[in-house]
């Protein structure tokens, strides 16, 4: 394993479920600032990087070996990547084996299962003995302020195995065999790739303290852990818990190794902040957003049985209610202003009822409530004459990125997606409470969602009222929720795919014949504004996609092939996650590395092509093998 840029392009992310994470590439090269082996977040997702990389070499017949590999602005140093005899990941667990002389060594890393710990063990797996000399590189910075790292030299307390900081807060290094030598270096200029790419500040500082020495006989192994708040050194549930991690069987129709790579990976987007479970929405950008959180939700829990989880979040968020809308974010200072967070809720709960038949009465009747605010005006929205929602503000939806405080897509009117979800949404809530007051709603609604549809060209106008007719991906998810309504739906979707879907990446946010088609997602930061929502390509509709195409009756081996060509891409980036969106020029991986609803809808598409090739019908409430049975908790 000798190609560097091959082994630098592919990252490994591995999280702790607290908001913190280790990561890095295979060729152990940080390409990017936000790559470090000891990330630590607090309860707002306020992330520091306390340790970056290691300084690794083995000695042996008094040759010393490289085993890291360091970028640095005009040079690489060291280049241990040469000795790289193997490389896999599982999803939670990297693991290297080096050649050292014709002896083998054996690296491995996970972190703590929520719990603030990261571990690296050595082992000796083959040969008569060597040496490793491990020098920690500490950041102590921000994850996003690279050249602001302030040295904690006086901070720390050497014991024999163990190192103890008190800055930025208490944290320290444990380690099972040999001694810790103090020095005190500067690593200068080690530079960052990605951020280069982005034209952003791209080299920092690493010092270093100390390092540790030890000697290994065959099947001896040194393993070093970095904890926070100088937790106790006896974990290794996470390890263990790689180990016994199974998926569902109905995944096997689908006869992917990548898929199996996804599920278990997925484990990574679930947070326990202050002990109540929530997802994150990406690393290492985002944190716990109601719309990403909403989306995710149905995939990353429901295939994987983890109902309680499900019920537990959505618990967790409509205690966050305000007059029927839902905040942007969960943090100390919740911010409202977007619409669909409600009926993303809502469209979640609808997905779980499928696999469940059941929705607490508790939720519901919190749904009642918060609903009938929408039957008010407010400074957002107003229910049309014609029964569809008229946003009143251009920042509502998920299109909400602004230049220079100008929104660059203004989706002001009633668009398409928001529409199609008000529907469900008053579909289900008249279902779920039996109240007829939403029927009227409902059947002028329903009536009014035929003037989306462009008869001419036969797809579904991205807004109206007033028009907007770019060709967008939307409009898949008015064929997913409200099949019954577009008669023409399987003409319909084979254009969309025609004009918006790129295979082993997802779909265009818009068409490529559109005079606003940007087709670079890449440099600064507005010019990847400019192509986030006009161009990019963005994995998360492949959900949408697929319920709609078998809702429509098309071929399932199409839809499959079309399917695993994105699943497959979870090994192109960060190993086994799906980012936030691919470049359209390049196709290469782009945005946030591990987006929640990347993975999430990939993985609710995966269950419903498997459950349809299984059973040669829709996955769906009425016919459902998997009903079970709830804990009393959650009936009352």
């Amino acid at each position: 394993m000798t190609n560097l840029d091959y082994l630098a392009k592919k990252e490994w992310w591995i999280t702790n479920n607290l908001g913190g994470w280790a990561s890095s590439t295979i060729s152990g090269a940080n390409t990017s600032k936000y790559h470090g082996l000891f990330v630590i977040s607090d309860f707002a997702g306020n992330r520091t990087m306390l340790v970056s990389t290691l300084d690794e070499y083995a000695i042996c017949s008094n040759e010393k070996y490289e085993l890291s590999t360091h970028f640095y602005k005009n040079a690489i140093h060291p280049q241990g990547y040469k000795n790289i005899l193997d490389f896999s990941f599982d999803g939670f667990v990297p693991r290297w084996t080096f050649d050292i002389n014709g002896q083998r060594l054996a690296k491995e890393i996970w972190v703590g299962k929520r719990l603030e710990q990261t571990y690296i063990r050595y082992t000796l797996l083959e040969g008569e003995g060597l040496g490793l000399n491990i020098i920690p590189l500490f950041a102590n910075r921000n994850i996003h302020a690279i050249g602001s790292n302030p040295i904690f030299l006086e901070q720390l307390l050497f014991s024999p195995r163990e190192i103890k900081f008190f800055s930025p807060i208490s944290w320290g290094i444990v380690f099972s065999r040999g001694i810790s030598t103090k020095h005190n270096y500067t690593y200068y200029d080690f530079f960052y790739q990605l951020q280069a790419q982005k034209k952003e500040p791209n080299t920092e500082n690493l010092f270093s303290l100390f390092a540790i020495n030890a000697y290994l006989k065959e099947g001896q192994n040194l393993e070093i852990c970095f904890l926070s708040n100088l937790q106790p050194y006896v974990d290794v549930e996470y390890y263990n818990y790689a180990k016994s991690f199974s998926v569902p069987k109905i995944f096997n129709v689908l006869n992917s190794s990548s898929l199996m790579g996804l599920l278990r990976a997925s484990e990574a987007y679930f947070l326990y902040s202050e002990n109540k479970p929530s997802i994150c929405a990406g690393y290492p950008y985002f944190w716990q957003w109601a719309r990403d959180s909403f989306i995710s939700l149905p995939g990353l829990c429901l295939p994987l049985n983890k109902k309680q989880i499900f019920l537990e979040i959505v618990l967790n968020w409509i205690e966050k209610f305000k007059q029927g809308l839902l905040p942007n974010r969960l943090d100390y200072q919740p911010i409202y202003e977007s619409v669909d967070g409600t009926l993303w809720l809502i469209w979640a709960l609808g997905e779980f009822e499928k696999r469940y038949n059941f929705i607490p009465k508790k939720i519901i009747k919190k749904l009642e409530k918060e609903f009938d605010y929408w039957f008010l005006s407010n400074e957002f929205f107003e229910i049309d004459n014609d029964g569809l929602i008229l946003l009143k503000k251009p920042r509502l939806t998920w299109m909400d990125v602004s230049l220079n405080g100008s929104p660059l897509n203004p989706r002001i009117g009633k668009p398409i997606e928001i529409n199609a979800l008000w529907v469900y949404a008053l579909r289900k809530m008249l279902d779920w409470t039996k109240n007829n007051f939403y029927l009227s709603y409902l059947q002028k609604a329903q009536k009014s969602m035929l003037k989306f549809y462009c008869k001419k060209e036969n797809y579904l106008y991205d807004c109206i009222d007033p028009t907007d007719s770019s060709f967008r991906p939307n409009q898949l998810w008015a064929f997913a929720l409200l099949p019954d309504l577009f008669e023409n739906k399987a003409k319909a979707l084979s254009l969309l795919k025609e004009k918006l879907f790129v295979k082993g990446c997802g779909f265009y946010s818009l068409s490529k014949e559109d005079k606003n088609f940007v087709l670079h997602y890449s440099g600064s930061q507005e010019e990847r504004d400019r192509a986030y929502h006009n161009g990019a390509i963005w994995p998360f509709f492949i959900g949408a996609y697929t319920q709609a195409w078998l809702q429509a009756g098309l071929d399932p081996i199409e839809l499959k092939k079309d399917l695993l060509s994105i699943i497959n891409s979870s090994t192109s980036g960060a190993l086994f996650h799906l980012p936030e969106v691919y470049d359209p020029a390049t196709l290469d991986p782009a945005g946030c590395p591990l987006q929640a609803w990347s993975v999430g809808e990939t993985i609710r598409a995966a269950f419903y092509l498997s459950y349809y090739l299984k059973y040669n019908r829709l996955f769906s409430q009425k016919h459902n093998p998997f009903k079970v049975a709830f804990t009393k908790k959650f009936t009352k």
